[in-house]
């Protein structure tokens, strides 16, 4: 088992803890106390579960209470890759309820080419049905671990399974596309990505790929 701390002027520290030579639990520190942020589960050599918590102190109080936020529980068949993912969130009781399920296709290069995701209906939330397709360069992804740092339950997919890097994001409902995003990729000599123009800026690469 090994740690690596991480975090910059103005944000928590991290620390990431590996086992086995995987990322198995990203901590954050309050107060010289660590907690845990996220955990990831493994079986077979494949990711098959990521957990996020919320570590949080009430007012006037010195504990610190760390609640189950969300999981996020990948599928797969006879591939290395996943080929859906189920999201849960927890309630104001702490309780789980799935909020969304996806289905993954993939291209001849093993990249994530489209998702399938159908919402349930909860509370103020409708049912429905939306189709994201996912477009990419020709050069390598080697963004991968960022992604496991801060997984999305939306939109991270592409960037964590796929071969390449994603240049472009549509997103369908109802027959009708109503977002047409293209990420204008910047690239050091090496050909990694410094700049995605979406979550990502200004990345340093210690050696090239």
């Amino acid at each position: 088992m090994s740690r690596v701390r991480g975090g910059g002027p103005g944000y928590p520290t991290l620390f990431f803890e590996y086992k086995s030579g995987r990322l198995s639990t990203i901590f954050i520190e309050i107060n010289g106390v660590k907690y845990p942020k996220t955990e990831f589960e493994y079986q077979n050599n494949n990711l098959i579960r990521i957990q996020n918590f919320d570590a949080e102190r009430t007012v006037n109080s010195t504990t610190v209470n760390v609640e189950l936020k969300e999981s996020i529980n990948f599928q797969y068949n006879s591939s290395d890759k996943p080929n859906g993912l189920i999201r849960w969130f927890a309630d104001g009781k702490g309780q789980l309820y799935k909020s969304h399920e996806s289905i993954f296709q993939y291209d001849a290069n093993s990249n994530l080419a489209s998702e399938r995701m159908h919402v349930f209906a909860r509370q103020n939330i409708l049912e429905a049905d939306y189709l994201y397709e996912y477009f990419y360069d020709e050069r390598p992804n080697t963004r991968m671990p960022l992604h496991y740092f801060f997984f999305f339950g939306m939109e991270s997919a592409p960037s964590m399974f796929s071969t390449n890097n994603m240049k472009r994001l549509t997103i369908d409902y109802g027959g009708k596309t109503f977002r047409d995003q293209t990420f204008s990729l910047t690239y050091d000599s090496n050909g990694n990505v410094t700049d995605d123009a979406y979550q990502y800026s200004d990345i340093k690469w210690a050696c090239g790929y």
